[in-house]
């Protein structure tokens, strides 16, 4: 549901608009249905349970990643393991030279 033209996704484009539209609601910052989302056209949606954390991500330009950690950590001195594992599938995301064209899993 990536709402990229390579592979069919399994929602109609009419419902992938609306869950990643914002809500436009003072303070919501992006929320959508679900989704948050920013101007440049990148959507995430960003989890928890106690003791882990998750990450699911659709860039403007087409790549989309989910990652989980079997960790939490909620430190105002440190760094939150939400915004290390960010932090960390976007560093590997722009370590990479080069993608192989037409891979769509």
């Amino acid at each position: 549901m990536d709402g990229l033209p390579t592979r069919p996704d399994i929602l109609d484009p009419g419902s992938i608009t609306y869950m990643t539209k914002p809500s436009g609601l003072f303070g919501s910052n992006g929320c959508a249905g679900g989704w948050f989302t920013n101007t440049a056209g990148t959507w995430w949606h960003l989890g928890n349970l106690v003791g882990s954390e998750a990450v699911l991500v659709r860039t403007a330009d087409g790549f989309c990643w989910a990652a989980l950690i079997n960790t939490r950590r909620r430190d105002p001195v440190h760094q939150n393991t939400e915004t290390g594992l960010d932090n960390l599938m976007w560093a590997i995301r722009n370590q990479v030279d080069i993608w192989a064209p037409g891979q769509d899993l």
